[in-house]
């Protein structure tokens, strides 16, 4: 009989532990693991790239003025984030669910599709900024007429 209360207490501890942290805690934690599989981390790297193509054109002074921003854009970024992205997708998308999401990233069939992934998407970064172009001159036809 003591073996099992001592067993039952040794799980109370250990059910109390995964409990102490917020659900909150817990849905960041495996959305932060979400962001990295799904790309949407790398999203910054490819702006911060497109700004240093941008840099190289200016004169020194501007490109280092530019460089000292780069903090504040990676907050604005984190901002977006944790304030607008992630709420989406918890509305959306459960904690048990981001947690088979993130299972799968981790097997070899996601770890192939993950590196697949980035580059398809910096390919499609570009077009889809043509694409929107082409649909803005598109509307500004109609709005002519």
């Amino acid at each position: 009989m003591k073996k099992y209360i001592v067993l039952l207490i040794g799980f109370a501890v250990i059910s109390a532990a995964g409990y102490g942290q917020s659900q909150d805690e817990k849905y960041r934690r495996e959305f932060d693991e979400f962001l990295e599989y799904s790309m949407a981390a790398h999203v910054l790297s490819y702006l911060e790239d497109q700004m240093d193509s941008y840099i190289e054109e200016q004169s020194e002074e501007v490109a280092a003025r530019i460089k000292e921003i780069y903090p504040l854009i990676r907050q604005h970024y984190a901002d977006f984030i944790y304030e607008s992205m992630m709420p989406m997708y918890r509305e959306r998308i459960s904690y048990k669910d981001l947690r088979k999401i993130n299972r799968f990233y981790r097997s070899a069939a996601g770890q192939r599709f993950k590196e697949a992934q980035k580059p398809i998407l910096m390919e499609l970064i570009p077009e889809g900024e043509q694409l929107v172009m082409s649909i803005g001159e598109l509307l500004s036809g109609c709005f002519e007429q």
